[in-house]
């Protein structure tokens, strides 16, 4: 669950305050705000839909491309503000959402349906972590233009704990050695 929280911190540092990135860093006029947002609501759609498709392919890779692609996409977004790295960022964000579901799952065997409702309270968790952090960063002087890294940063511990957890799911248990 904690993967979830992390991966969902990531998002929500940078999504609650796109707007305002993006007409900063972007110098996106106020008059398209509403594509800018259907444009990330288009990456959000595609991000769970290749989600679902990279959990049936092979799980544990998207799982760590994802969470690798959403965490270069937030960096690059550092040095090449555009909508387009915005949305990347998205899709590979909410493919995360997806993945992680679906690992969730696999692992809780029989409690599927339980695992499955907590880990909708640590997206929720998340998403309210994430926009404090990112609010709390701004309140310390971070500026706009540093959240994405701040994002990239969740993406990247995320994928750490993954990473960890995964190692300790395949490693032998002293009775197999």
């Amino acid at each position: 669950m904690g993967c979830s929280v992390l991966a969902t911190c990531s998002m929500f540092s940078f999504f609650t305050y796109l707007l305002p990135i993006l007409r900063t860093q972007s110098a996106l006029p106020p008059a398209q705000d509403s594509q800018a947002l259907l444009l990330c609501g288009l990456g959000i759609a595609a991000g769970g839909w290749l989600g679902g498709r990279l959990a049936d392919w092979r799980l544990a890779p998207s799982l760590a491309g994802s969470l690798s692609t959403a965490g270069l996409s937030l960096a690059l977004f550092h040095h090449f503000a555009a909508q387009q790295s915005a949305a990347l960022a998205l899709v590979a964000a909410f493919a995360v959402c997806m993945l992680l579901q679906a690992w969730i799952i696999r692992l809780a065997g029989s409690a599927a349906s339980r695992a499955s409702t907590l880990n909708i309270g640590a997206f929720n968790l998340g998403n309210a972590l994430g926009a404090w952090a990112g609010g709390l960063a701004l309140e310390h002087g971070w500026g706009l233009s540093n959240l994405s890294l701040l994002a990239a940063a969740f993406a990247l511990t995320a994928l750490l704990a993954a990473s960890a957890l995964s190692v300790a799911q395949t490693a032998p248990s002293p009775a197999q050695t």
